[in-house]
């Protein structure tokens, strides 16, 4: 399936169920929080542009941290600037 909306990304994740929210640990030092992501191994090479690009538009400072593959599962770790007033049930929304 190609991705080529944020439509489009949102069709795929509810197609294969694909990416899930794992942890959103926004109490850090220096303003910084914390994402982990899951992804399924076989939708990730289809989301990964579309997922990076809709992350880097709601989250400021966003950086790969770490990514490694776990049960056939793609988990991504970013860190991000935080950002006071953050709508994250808006933003899950979006993504579903």
């Amino acid at each position: 399936m190609a991705v080529g909306t944020l439509e489009d990304l949102g069709q795929a994740i509810r197609k294969y169920d694909a990416v899930r929210i794992w942890q959103r640990n926004r109490v850090s030092p220096f303003g910084r929080g914390h994402l982990m992501i899951s992804v399924d191994q076989s939708s990730f090479p289809t989301l990964e542009k579309k997922l990076t690009s809709f992350l880097k538009e709601r989250l400021r400072g966003l950086s790969l941290e770490t990514m490694f593959t776990l049960d056939d599962q793609v988990r991504l770790h970013y860190h991000y600037r935080r950002r006071s007033g953050f709508d994250w049930a808006a933003m899950a929304a979006e993504l579903k």
